[in-house]
């Protein structure tokens, strides 16, 4: 589907063994429930960083949104 939003962080623990040092988690769900998880999962990683990750991950969320048309043109008739 290509929807939702990729989670990515540094494990403090496996700094000698970089294969496992990252960690990946990705949310699917509706935008107000994946800025809560996002906010709450980085608050335990890194709290002066939540509201930056938040903003990121809303501008990922508008970016995945479908455009609405907006209509044909109306011509002058003549």
């Amino acid at each position: 589907d290509g929807k939702g939003v990729q989670l990515t962080i540094k494990k403090k623990r496996a700094v000698n063994k970089p294969v496992k040092a990252k960690s990946t988690t990705i949310f699917t769900k509706d935008s107000r429930k994946v800025l809560k998880s996002v906010g709450s999962f980085i608050r335990t990683y890194k709290p002066s960083h939540a509201k930056l990750a938040q903003r990121r991950a809303s501008q990922l969320l508008r970016t995945q949104k479908k455009i609405k048309s907006k209509g044909a043109k109306k011509t002058k008739a003549e």
